[in-house]
């Protein structure tokens, strides 16, 4: 099994949506990442396909609950990521054999576009993959881990 990479000054990463929602709204390994994505501890890169998900899954009304508890909406956070984020343009990949939701090929294709060092998902489809294009893919709770965060 890959290995997350090991603590350096600043590691480029892909997050999936359900890492973002994860770490805005409960607490644990995910929430974590999340706080050192805004201290800016790694380098987040994300694309316009990734986002777009995520402010559709934020708006889905048990969350806005959730976020409006918090004092947020669904576009101040990703208002929030968009400017912290390099934002790249995905790649053109062919999808693996293994993948079987192609719901989760912009993950992948903003991976290799941004030539992220480690996809951060929940995801189990994505996570039995285990790597993209030599890209490992980790729990929050394994990059949490190795970075020290």
């Amino acid at each position: 099994m890959p290995s997350a990479p090991s603590a350096a000054k600043s590691v480029r990463i892909v997050a999936d949506t359900n890492v973002f929602v994860s770490g805005i709204i409960w607490h644990g390994p995910p929430s974590s990442l999340m706080a050192s994505i805004w201290r800016r501890d790694c380098d987040l890169v994300s694309s316009e396909e990734i986002l777009a998900e995520l402010l559709s899954v934020l708006s889905r009304p048990h969350l806005l609950i959730r976020l409006a508890a918090r004092k947020r909406t669904p576009e101040e956070v990703v208002t929030k990521i968009r400017r912290i984020a390099f934002l790249v343009e995905p790649a053109e990949v062919v999808p693996p054999q293994a993948l079987r939701d192609l719901k989760d090929l912009p993950v992948l294709r903003c991976a290799v576009g941004g030539k992220a060092q480690v996809i951060v998902s929940g995801d189990r489809d994505l996570l039995e993959l285990q790597e993209f294009a030599g890209i490992p893919i980790v729990t929050p709770r394994r990059l949490v881990a190795a970075q020290g965060w």
